[in-house]
């Protein structure tokens, strides 16, 4: 008897939790909403990085 009583809250447990999620999920949802993005996003060139003379390694000036 003891188990099923701890199964029987787990359940609950998990039932609320579930319920939780749902909720927030919905929130989020709502809130993602207000945000729009282009139909076609432009494509972004990456930057390309160049080794110095020094091989890649940087130099810090201490202050």
């Amino acid at each position: 008897d003891r188990v099923t009583q701890q199964n029987a809250t787990l359940v609950q447990q998990v039932s609320a939790t579930a319920d939780s999620l749902s909720g927030q999920t919905e929130t989020l949802g709502s809130v993602i909403t207000r945000f729009t993005l282009p139909h076609h996003p432009l494509a972004v060139e990456p930057k390309r990085v160049t080794p110095d003379e020094k091989g890649g390694w940087a130099t810090f000036a201490r202050a």
